[in-house]
C-alpha cells in the first residue's frame, strides 16, 4: 500500500479544519469521480492530517458537499490524544458537524462515553441515542465488564 498524497481539492473541504497541510491517504484502492468530485478509498484506509489519523474500511470524499464519510472498524485518532471508534462516522461542515453509529469515545482523563447512535454540532450539542457515560476506567480483572458507575439514557 503506497501512500498517496491528496491534491489541493482535500485540502479545501473537510480537511480544512484538521490543520493546515496536506493529508496522506493510504489505501489499498483509491477511486476518483469526476462527475460528482468524490473520492473512494477502500482496503486498509489511513489518513494523516498533523497529528489527527482516521482509519476506516472504507471512506468516501464528497467534495461538492464539504462531507466524509467512514465505515467499517472505524477510528478516530484526536491530536489531544482521544480515541473515538465506531461502525461508521459522517464529518461534514468543516467537521463541526458529526454523526456516527456504534461510537466509543475514550477520553484522555480514562472516562468513556458510548452511543449506539450520535450527533453532534459542534459549540451546540450532541445527542446520544442509547447513550452511556462513565468517568470509572476499566475494571482491571475483567476489561469488558460493565463499569462500578455509569450515566445511562
Amino acid at each position: 500500500m503506497a501512500p498517496l498524497v491528496a491534491l489541493s481539492w482535500f485540502s479545501s473541504a473537510a480537511s480544512k479544519s484538521l490543520e493546515d497541510g496536506q493529508a496522506i491517504i493510504e489505501a489499498d484502492t483509491l477511486e476518483y469521480n469526476q462527475s460528482n468530485e468524490s473520492v473512494s478509498a477502500s482496503g486498509g484506509v489511513t489518513i494523516t492530517k498533523g497529528a489527527r489519523v482516521l482509519r476506516a474500511d472504507h471512506v468516501e470524499f464528497i467534495q461538492s458537499e464539504g462531507r466524509i464519510e467512514a465505515f467499517g472498524n472505524v477510528l478516530l485518532v484526536e491530536p489531544s490524544g482521544e480515541l473515538i471508534k465506531a461502525d461508521s462516522l459522517e464529518l461534514a461542515n468543516d467537521m463541526n458537524q458529526a454523526k456516527a453509529t456504534n461510537l466509543g469515545i475514550l477520553l484522555n482523563d480514562g472516562s468513556r462515553l458510548v452511543g449506539q447512535e450520535v450527533n453532534y454540532w459542534r459549540g451546540e450539542k450532541t445527542l446520544l441515542t442509547r447513550g452511556a457515560f462513565s468517568p470509572c476506567k476499566p475494571c482491571e480483572e475483567d476489561n469488558n465488564r460493565a463499569p462500578t458507575w455509569r450515566l445511562r439514557a
